[in-house]
């Protein structure tokens, strides 16, 4: 996932990126690029 999140923002031409995956409504993985330490606010949001 996170080299998804980096082609999208190196290639693709996307300022940031981030996928998370859910199961049973629990985040059981999070990628991200572009957003660096402000991530961590929005992860704590999802």
């Amino acid at each position: 996932m996170q080299w998804t999140c980096k082609i999208l923002t190196e290639t693709r031409g996307y300022r940031s990126a981030w996928i998370a995956t859910f199961d049973a409504g629990t985040i059981r993985a999070v990628a991200e690029s572009g957003i660096g330490v402000g991530f961590d606010a929005l992860r704590a949001w999802i």
